[in-house]
């Protein structure tokens, strides 16, 4: 009887453990309030470092949903705060690099412009 009690509580231990990591790998799990699960955080250390890892992450196809104050655990390491950021949506990704253009420069187009 004893055994019994001992194998089930094990069994039940592992299953708990494993849904928990299985949520923390994936990104179910929700760190803070205002930042729900599925979301990628984006950590910054000054305004100025803001501003570049919020369009960086753009670029990479992410929105940023909210900021917060980093915990003072981070803070500790010159951590400012850190975003709280989303995929975009097929619509937001096409809208997004529409508005950026790139210019591309093709070969020999230098030499026959310099010409005159």
């Amino acid at each position: 009887m004893k055994f019994l009690f001992v194998t089930i509580a094990a069994i039940s231990l592992i299953s708990l453990l494993t849904v928990l990591l299985a949520d923390t790998i994936n990104g179910n799990v929700s760190i803070t309030p205002n930042c729900g699960g599925q979301r990628t955080y984006a950590f910054y250390r000054t305004l100025e470092e803001k501003t570049a890892v919020e369009h960086m992450w753009r670029k990479a196809g992410f929105i940023p949903e909210s900021w917060e104050e980093a915990p003072d655990s981070f803070k500790a390491s010159g951590m400012m705060g850190f975003f709280c950021l989303r995929r975009m949506t097929r619509q937001e990704l096409e809208q997004e690099h529409m508005l950026e253009r790139t210019s591309v420069v093709t070969r020999g187009s230098s030499k026959a412009m310099n010409r005159t």
